[in-house]
């Protein structure tokens, strides 16, 4: 086949730009994938177009802010230097965490020192010191006092303050976003005003306001108003979707999962039905998705688990750098007590997840029970179990890097013999289901790693208990979800 014509081009572009107004951005990305890798054929205009296109719809994927920098690098690099390639440039590597954008927010800081949003998309790049007074800047220049554009400005410049220790000016800028004028935006700010309040408190070691906060927090979710916030998934249906629980590789999967195209759904649940809302498990978010609208035919899902005597020491240890949403009360505790206070508090909580109920829940389907997960990595053996994964389906396996690193030695030598008599009685189901072992991490012959083919008709999981019911158990148990007809 010959060079496309330009016509040829043009109408690929144009029917890209279609797929993006019917919300398909995937088929877009599809369509415009090999034009933007032909320097002989892509203007460089189309793809500042394309960008600006695609980003409007981008949302947090990783996946699609991937490609937004592919070809914003392709335009710039063929002498497209306009504002809005350099900001949507810089905006793609702030997402995709390349250092590169420090460089770039710099050069539009220069070209216009009186636009805020040069100052602000700065302070994305910036240590918090410097941060602050970026941020100051930008709402100086914003020329609108009541919009969601001010709240966020004042919400980033109490984060600043935050990371600096300085929790007197964080509280000074809780109060006034929590008392914003009565407009459409004054739940947001409620909202993260009472977050970094929250967050102050922790940082000044004020235990007792911050518990207070974390009820306010808590409240506020079983309402479901103003705290839900909806993210996006732009890239349309996925034939792979990761389950990311907390504190099991799942950032140093995130490379590979651009690679393989796969969407992670983040901390969440999968549903069959609409997608739903428990506070028991989300931060500001949704707490499920629904399958019908992300997976596309013949869709494979995975996860990754952790062992769980290393998985509750991370998740103490997380905790303690405050996390917010219906964790909150995690955080009180990890800040309040020492390791063995907190697994305490964890094994008798019932409100919000880590509870004395199944810990990798997310892996069942919401409504049925259903084991929703066809492969199961570890986080021990990250790598080669994605090897493992990617032959099974015949894909090419990406390397993983190794993110997040702890810094905390061997979580072993933090348990006392009670510890581990308590995480065995707590989490028995976990246990039982994964092989977890407190000596050498996993048991032999463990129910479920890899491919988890074999095991889902044994099994289900029932929300209202927060427990696993085994095959081989009673089968008309009280307590638990009956088996459905199948």
């Amino acid at each position: 086949m010959g060079e496309p014509t330009r016509d040829e081009v043009t109408r690929r572009y144009e029917r890209g730009f279609a797929c993006l107004r019917a919300g398909e951005v995937g088929e877009a990305i599809k369509l415009w994938t090999p034009l933007v890798r032909d320097k002989r054929i892509s203007p460089p205009t189309y793809l500042r177009e394309i960008a600006d296109g695609v980003s409007a719809h981008a949302g947090l994927d990783p996946v699609v802010w991937s490609f937004i920098v592919e070809v914003l690098e392709e335009s710039h690099g063929r002498g497209v230097e306009d504002d809005l390639t350099l900001s949507l440039l810089a905006n793609g590597y702030v997402m995709t965490g390349d250092q590169r954008a420090g460089g770039i927010t710099d050069i539009l800081v220069a070209r216009h020192p009186r636009d805020w949003r040069s100052w602000r998309l700065k302070a994305l790049t910036c240590p918090p010191a410097k941060a602050g007074h970026c941020l100051r800047t930008a709402l100086a220049l914003q020329p609108f006092s009541d919009d969601r554009m001010t709240i966020e400005l004042f919400n980033e410049l109490g984060q600043a303050h935050l990371t600096l220790g300085e929790t007197d000016s964080v509280l000074v800028l809780a109060k006034r976003l929590c008392h914003h004028p009565q407009t459409i935006w004054s739940g947001v700010s409620w909202t993260m005003g009472l977050y970094l309040a929250f967050l102050a408190y922790l940082k000044s070691s004020d235990w007792d306001s911050a518990e207070v906060a974390a009820r306010t927090i808590l409240n506020g979710i079983s309402n479901r108003a103003p705290l839900t916030v909806p993210s996006e998934f732009a890239a349309g249906k996925r034939s792979l979707i990761y389950i990311h629980v907390p504190k099991t590789g799942g950032v140093s999967l995130n490379k590979a999962l651009v690679e393989l195209n796969a969407l992670n759904a983040g901390h969440r649940q999968l549903t069959r039905g609409e997608s739903g809302f428990d506070r028991y498990y989300m931060m500001s978010d949704p707490s499920t998705l629904s399958l019908p609208a992300i997976a596309g035919e013949g869709c494979k899902i995975f996860s990754s688990v952790r062992n769980i005597y290393a998985h509750l020491f991370s998740v103490y240890h997380w905790a303690r750098r405050g996390w917010t949403g219906s964790w909150a009360m995690h955080s009180v505790w990890a800040n309040r007590y020492d390791f063995e206070g907190w697994l305490l508090k964890a094994s008798e909580n019932e409100e919000t997840w880590i509870s004395k109920g199944l810990v990798f829940f997310p892996l069942f389907e919401e409504i049925s029970g259903e084991l929703v997960v066809d492969w199961v990595l570890r986080t021990e053996s990250l790598q080669d179990d994605l090897n493992a994964m990617c032959a099974a389906w015949g894909l090419d396996a990406p390397a993983v890097p190794h993110e997040n690193r702890g810094t905390h030695g061997d979580h072993r030598s933090h348990y006392t013999p009670r510890m581990v008599d308590l995480v065995e009685n707590t989490w028995a189901d976990d246990i039982r289901l994964f092989g977890f072992d407190f000596e050498t991490g996993y048991r032999d012959g463990a129910l479920l790693h890899r491919d988890t083919s074999g095991a889902k008709e044994g099994i289900r999981y029932d929300r209202t208990s927060r427990r696993v019911r085994f095959l081989d158990d009673v089968p008309d148990h009280p307590d638990l979800m009956p088996f459905r007809a199948r």
